[in-house]
């Protein structure tokens, strides 16, 4: 977790916690079938969003890429990405040649390698709480470093997300950290990300609400400097896309569609496939019997600077199957709307890092 050293951030959280501990445990995740925004159009909407610009000099990498597209990995994926121009080798090409499975390396804002004590991962479906993840090993020596690796690949999707102290000027309600994730997918080939922790991020507590405040992305945006593989293509009559607050594209940890509970038809939840890259997009391959259905998805945040509380998310809505004069299912689709902003505590005896 968080460096020894750190002791006066750690001292601050302490007393965050005290600040919370009435105010967080009373937060819910929606049940089955109710929160969150649902509408059905025919009219899908993107997943694709603005990305980051950071690059980095890595010896791990040997060279940050500056002209790839649409990630990389052996299925050429990413999909979020655009080329940057300007020449010089891709982060795939950079990265060619025998390693660890996953390279993960930490950057501020300005693509600059900034040391970080953790980083772990999980395997989908995301543990909001982050419980019981694996962790990650530096590249060369002792954590904290700014180059990860994950030795040996995954035999499903995972997510990855680091930690980190920064630059920013703690105060009585807020003390300078970052966290954020990405999901990675299997594949044959070396994979490589970076993980932006801005210089100013701050963890704050909103004296009105009781609430947490961040200024730092939850999620990581893919871009050139990245290699990562897409999922296995997939098609199918429903397509949910998840987005936050804001309305902006957000990865969802699992989703399905499900007949109404208390109907003869239910034979529990049927799981959708995520689409993209940054599993911001999901599809049920399968075409449900005409008739009303549910759609739910959850969120799962990144590391979270007290333990055994995370940030998780929850949306559902009903939809109506209906199929055409040949008896073909008419195809769906959805968006669900997850509160990325949520946190809840579960509990424990883990001591604060």
């Amino acid at each position: 977790m968080i460096d020894p050293q750190m002791g006066s951030a750690r001292s601050h959280r302490w007393a965050l916690l005290l600040l919370l501990a009435g105010a967080c445990g009373d937060d819910e995740v929606t049940g089955e079938g109710g929160g969150g925004s649902a509408s059905a159009s025919t009219t899908t909407a993107s997943s694709s969003s603005s990305t980051s610009t950071a690059s980095s000099s890595s010896s791990a990498t040997q060279g940050s890429a500056s002209s790839a597209s649409g990630g990389g990995g052996s299925g050429g994926g990413g999909g979020e990405t655009s080329s940057s121009g300007g020449g010089g080798a891709s982060a795939c090409e950079a990265l060619a040649g025998e390693g660890a499975a996953i390279v993960v390396v930490i950057v501020d804002e300005d693509g600059r390698e900034v040391p970080a004590p953790r980083v772990a991962w999980q395997l989908a479906p995301a543990d909001a709480f982050w419980l019981a993840p694996e962790e990650a090993t530096c590249a060369d020596g002792e954590p904290p470093c700014a180059v990860w690796e994950i030795a040996t690949a995954p035999a499903g999707r995972i997510t990855i997300s680091a930690e980190r102290e920064t630059e920013a000027e703690p105060t009585e309600s807020c003390f300078p950290y970052a966290s954020t994730f990405v999901t990675v997918h299997p594949s044959a080939e070396r994979q490589l990300v970076h993980l932006t922790l801005p210089t100013d991020g701050a963890y704050c507590i909103d004296p009105d609400s009781g609430m947490a405040v961040v200024n730092v992305e939850h999620d990581e945006m893919i871009d050139d400097a990245d290699c990562l593989e897409a999922p296995p293509p997939v098609t199918g009559p429903i397509v949910l896309d998840v987005v936050d607050l804001d309305g902006e594209p957000v990865p969802g940890s699992m989703a399905h569609w499900y007949y109404p509970p208390k109907s003869p038809d239910f034979d529990g939840e049927h799981p959708l496939a995520c689409a993209d890259t940054r599993c911001t997009r999901w599809v049920a391959e399968e075409a449900p019997a005409a008739g009303p259905i549910y759609l739910n998805v959850t969120y799962a945040g990144p590391l979270n600077p007290f333990v055994q509380q995370g940030w998780s998310g929850y949306g559902a809505g009903p939809f109506e199957v209906e199929v055409d004069g040949s008896g073909r299912m008419i195809p769906i689709a959805a968006t669900l709307e997850v509160d990325t902003t949520l946190e809840g505590a579960i509990g424990g005896d883990r001591p604060l890092p």
